[in-house]
């Protein structure tokens, strides 16, 4: 494999359910992963560290939601910024940023990093992904995705069965399985059924080759992903002037608003394998209450958040 690896930052959510906590203690609107929990950097500026470390500024694409940019005013985020004139859900997202990435490196091996999860530490988290991308470079035709252990039976988290290891005769404690379904959001009987089964949170961290990405769009988008393939096009064509928001304006004018893992994950089940985030505290803090007890189990003190009920 010839090309680099490459990191997209999902940073284009609104954050609705957190939003009247973090109103009340900062007195306006921010999107969760614009906001600083604790510590001195907010959540993508800690998604962007990680991203820097592994492939440098250049490689890690930002991708933000409309009228975010000002939310970027005070914050250290470098490398490619890309704005979303509306949203469209995070399969558009995804596919601008790969778009992006395909134009200049055809060959390139692609993470995808939301930005609004907790995760610590870094060290152990890097080390993961960076199992995952050889896992990918040893199956370049799979879609590696890094499987939280649950804790609890959560129904806003997506769940992932694990099958068989990958590897034939290998203990499957550790490494990756074959993934033999996705579910998303659901009942509590459900997921205290898969809690008990040993099924993996889906933590939407990804690694694949762009060239698997891009198949998988074109596969599973039939009828509105020559939109995509169109703007591709026009990016190769013009790799100097890059993209302009005239043609990121007209190509989500034409696509319909996608999630990603309910659209291209959960029909992609034969191309996906599961690994263990292993040693690793991961949270989706798209939740208060998430944010209250994960800043509990690490000790650590909220910056602004007085009380639970502040």
């Amino acid at each position: 494999m010839t090309g680099r690896c490459w990191v997209i930052i999902l940073a284009g959510g609104e954050g609705t359910r957190i939003k009247p906590l973090i109103e009340r203690c900062l007195g306006s609107h921010c999107p969760k992963q614009y906001v600083t929990f604790c510590g001195n950097r907010s959540m993508v500026e800690h998604t962007f560290d990680r991203a820097v470390e592994l492939v440098g500024e250049e490689r890690s694409v930002t991708v933000i939601g409309a009228g975010h940019r000002k939310y970027l005013e005070d914050q250290d985020i470098r490398g490619p910024i890309i704005e979303q004139p509306v949203s469209r859900g995070t399969g558009a997202g995804v596919y601008l940023a790969i778009s992006y990435i395909l134009a200049q490196d055809p060959d390139a091996t692609v993470l995808i990093f939301p930005s609004d999860h907790f995760i610590c530490p870094r060290s152990a988290f890097l080390e993961q992904v960076e199992r995952a991308q050889r896992l990918v470079e040893e199956h370049p035709d799979r879609l590696v995705l890094l499987g939280a252990r649950p804790d609890m039976p959560e129904t806003d988290y997506g769940w992932i069965e694990p099958g068989p290891s990958l590897v034939r005769h290998s203990p499957t404690n550790g490494v990756a399985r074959e993934v033999l379904s996705f579910h998303e959001k659901p009942s509590k009987e459900d997921a205290a059924k898969w809690l008990s089964q040993g099924y993996f949170w889906n933590t939407m961290i990804i690694a694949a080759t762009g060239k698997l990405f891009w198949m998988k769009g074109k596969r599973l988008l039939p009828g509105y992903f020559d939109y995509f393939e169109s703007f591709l096009l026009g990016l190769q064509r013009n790799l100097k002037t890059g993209m302009s928001k005239t043609s990121i304006q007209k190509l989500f004018h034409c696509v319909p608003s996608f999630d990603f893992s309910k659209t291209i994950l959960t029909r992609a089940t034969r191309e996906s394998v599961v690994l263990p985030l292993e040693e690793v505290v991961w949270s989706d803090w798209g939740r208060p209450e998430r944010v209250f007890s994960t800043l509990r189990e690490i000790s650590r003190e909220p910056r602004f958040f007085l009380s639970e009920s502040a």
